[in-house]
């Protein structure tokens, strides 16, 4: 899960109790109707030609050099102050205490689960293989936000910064999920994979 701390929100693990870390798996798809075969076109969104009307709430995240597309939901915090993510980590959760998509600054975030035990890969897995200049895409009101990968990183949740989850600042997009070693005793990673992305042309 993802805890908050003041503005700050530090993340001490997203994965679900398990017994044993699930793979990434190239060539899957990982939409509404589960993982999937991916292959060419698939990417089922419909891309809008009018102009957006800025900013919005994000409903689809697509990742179509990965072959994903999940469904985004709107969180909050728990009483434990912590990101109340999906529990099916096909699906990826917007921070709603952030700003939305297409702000005119501040970051962004949607976080997921890498895996579960009981659904196996999530989306957000396909951030361990991203590349910068990769493409993001997100849906919502009808339109399509296209955006590039400008970076990816690795902290300890420990550590994870601040800026993640700012506020202010040049938009960007912030991407989360888990990665590192599997500790099988208390069933999380240890860190956090963050891919940032900046807005940009689309495929």
């Amino acid at each position: 899960m993802v805890a908050v701390l003041g503005l700050a929100l530090v993340a001490v693990g997203v994965s679900l109790a398990r017994s044993a870390p699930v793979a990434a798996a190239p060539g899957l798809s990982i939409g509404q109707g589960g993982v999937r075969p991916a292959g060419p076109g698939a990417v089922p969104l419909a891309w809008a030609r009018r102009a957006p009307a800025l900013p919005v709430v994000p409903r689809v995240l697509a990742l179509p050099r990965q072959h994903v597309v999940a469904l985004v939901q709107s969180v909050g915090v728990t009483a434990g102050r912590q990101l109340d993510l999906p529990g099916d980590p096909r699906q990826v959760g917007w921070w709603a205490g952030g700003q939305p998509v297409g702000a005119a600054s501040g970051s962004t975030v949607i976080a997921g689960h890498v895996d579960s035990a009981r659904s196996g890969i999530g989306a957000l897995a396909a951030l361990l293989s991203v590349k910068v200049g990769d493409p993001v895409e997100v849906s919502a009101g009808g339109v399509v936000l296209h955006y590039r990968v400008a970076s990816r990183s690795t902290y300890r949740k420990t550590a994870l910064p601040a800026a993640v989850f700012r506020l202010d600042g040049p938009q960007v997009l912030t991407l989360v999920t888990c990665g590192g070693p599997y500790d099988s005793r208390t069933h999380h990673y240890r860190d956090n994979v963050v891919v940032t992305a900046l807005p940009g042309t689309g495929r």
